[in-house]
């Protein structure tokens, strides 16, 4: 094997690339990425990365840049991967431009599951999964400003704290009766809901979402739900 393509310039993309250099690979390794970023961690987009965005901790991207370069790694970042193309043996890039590859590993990850909801298309509605993401969302947590959060998993959990130390009013809408339940059971749900209002958090659990109303800022229009 000469070379391998790799789609996908995240966690697992990245980490990929270091354990083939590790391992003792020598080939051509070609890195595909949606994203303009080299490989970064995630777990701080819901807090350090929406604090200050121009300042991303010291440990946020895998490796630095010079890395990439000491190990020739071709980067092909901010490029959507088409197709794979079998009979060409590689991999297909916007305009057609064919990465050639022996072998291709799929790291693509996934996305945000956007709600199919009325008014989910403002532009004050926001998803968090990239850098980009939340450097967009960090723009609407002012100080004074009013947040709502669907969701009280872990990172509706984190984006909360982040909104609440940032100065923002916070409001949670969550659909099951406790947050988490399912994953960490009743009890510590109720403890984590609990810290979250002493922090001045507004709550609304077993509660769902209906659409949201665009008036110089947006609202949850909510329906009570049974828990699952």
């Amino acid at each position: 094997m000469r070379s391998i393509a790799i789609v996908g310039a995240n966690l697992a993309g990245g980490r990929a690339v270091e354990a083939l250099r590790q391992a003792g690979f020598d080939g051509r390794i070609t890195l595909i990425g949606e994203e303009p970023w080299r490989p970064y961690e995630r777990p701080p987009l819901s807090k350090e990365v929406l604090w200050d965005p121009a300042n991303v901790p010291d440990n946020f991207f895998l490796q630095d840049e010079a890395w990439y370069d000491d190990n020739r790694i071709d980067m092909r970042l901010g490029t959507r991967a088409e197709a794979i193309d079998l009979a060409g043996g590689g991999v297909r890039l916007p305009g057609g431009e064919l990465v050639q590859a022996d072998r291709i590993l799929l790291a693509t990850g996934g996305h945000a599951r956007k709600l199919n909801l009325a008014g989910s298309d403002c532009a004050n509605v926001h998803y968090l999964r990239t850098r980009d993401d939340a450097t967009r969302m960090a723009l609407d947590l002012r100080e004074g400003a009013s947040i709502v959060i669907v969701g009280m998993g872990v990172i509706g959990a984190e984006v909360a704290a982040s909104a609440v130390k940032l100065g923002c009013k916070v409001t949670v809408v969550e659909p099951m009766p406790v947050p988490m339940e399912r994953a960490l059971g009743r009890r510590f749900g109720q403890w984590l809901g609990e810290e979250h209002r002493k922090r001045g958090v507004a709550t609304h659990f077993n509660c769902g979402v209906t659409g949201f109303r665009f008036a110089g800022t947006v609202s949850a229009r909510s329906r009570r739900t049974m828990a699952p």
